[in-house]
This record gives structure tokens, sequence and C-alpha cells, in this order.
């Protein structure tokens, strides 16, 4: 009897399943890959996003703006948007016997929606209440300037 040449029905299964076994491993690596960046891009999104609210409160600080005279204290923004609806909070805690003119320390919170705002991570910066960088600058010049 002779006898054919081949791979036996148990060869080939067991072939399917290492390679399948590769394929569902390179699966779960791009999957991991892509929620890595995702999360990294989410990160440097709102490290942006951070950095313009610290530079925007150091504005608003200079003009007075979170400032409630009648209480002689600094208002805390709760709940705010930026224009594409991404939301902040911020407290501040300022400097003892010198609450007006003295540094802030500023608790910042921020996240897409409103329950990721209440559970999300904060993050604080010393802020001084006065003259922006550019306004500072715009003074100097402007006392350049004078005859």
């Amino acid at each position: 009897m002779k006898r054919s040449s081949g791979f036996t029905l148990v060869e080939v299964l067991l072939a399917m399943l290492i390679f399948m076994a590769g394929v569902a491993g390179i699966y779960s690596l791009l999957s991991t890959a892509l929620g890595m960046q995702r999360a990294g891009s989410d990160t440097a999104d709102l490290t942006r996003r951070l950095d313009e609210l610290v530079w925007q409160l150091e504005r608003d600080l200079g003009q007075g703006l979170h400032w409630d005279e009648a209480e002689a204290r600094w208002k805390d923004v709760e709940s705010a948007a930026f224009g594409d609806g991404f939301l902040y909070s911020c407290r501040f805690s300022p400097e003892i016997g010198n609450e007006r003119a003295g540094t802030l320390v500023a608790t910042i919170a921020m996240a897409r929606t409103e329950a990721g705002l209440a559970g999300a991570e904060p993050v604080s910066y010393v802020l001084t209440p006065g003259l922006t960088a550019a306004d500072a600058v715009r003074s100097i010049r402007r006392r350049k300037n004078r005859p």
C-alpha cells in the first residue's frame, strides 16, 4: 500500500492555531499602542490647555477680575468652559496676611465632562496678582517713549 504525502488534519489545525495566536498577539499590541497614543495625545492637549488657562488667569488676576472687593477674597471658579466645551475649575488659596497682593496658589482641575471634572486630578500653580509679563513690557515701553 502506497502512502500519500501531505499534511494531516491535526497538523493543519495545529498550524492554524499557532497562526491565530500570532495574529491575536499582534492585534493586542496594536490596540494597546493605539490606546497609549490616544492617552498621550489627550495629555498633550490637557497640558496645552492648562498653559493657556494659567496665562489667562494671570492676566485676569492682573486686572483684578477674580477679586471680590466686598468680601475681600479671591473668588473661585467652580466650573467654566473653554470655547470647545472643555471644562475647568479653579480654587485660589492666597498668601496668609497678604491676600490681595500676595502670591496665590491656584488649584486647577480640567476634564471633558462635568462628571470627569469632579474626579479630575488637580494641578497647582503659584500665581502672583499684578501686571502680566506682556503688560509689564508695554508699561516699560511707554515710559521709554515719554519725552
